[in-house]
């Protein structure tokens, strides 16, 4: 059995900073959306080093935003983490998992 991680993925260095810039915790983001992939990627290959697979979840400013509004969440790393989550289980269950 595979243990499954879901990972917020900022596709583009304005998707990443819209993010960053609308986040009630911008220090919680790195200065840069280089310096986060290279972040990302190492979690990425460390997880997967201990059977873990990563599933990497594209933020989309706009669907996050009418989740937040509907959840009445912020731009924060839990409701980025949950958003991350509950997008990744409706794959699972979308492919039969």
């Amino acid at each position: 059995m595979h243990d499954f991680a879901a990972v917020p993925w900022y596709l583009t260095e304005q998707i990443y900073e819209t993010f960053r810039q609308s986040a009630v915790d911008p220090a919680d983001f790195f200065t840069s959306h280089a310096e986060w992939l290279e972040a990302a990627l190492d979690h990425e290959r460390q997880a997967e080093h201990y059977g873990v697979t990563i599933l990497r979840v594209r933020m989309d400013p706009e669907s996050f935003a009418k989740w937040c509004t509907e959840q009445s969440r912020v731009n924060d790393a839990a409701s980025r983490s949950e958003f991350a989550e509950l997008r990744a289980a409706r794959m699972i269950n979308w492919l039969g998992g």
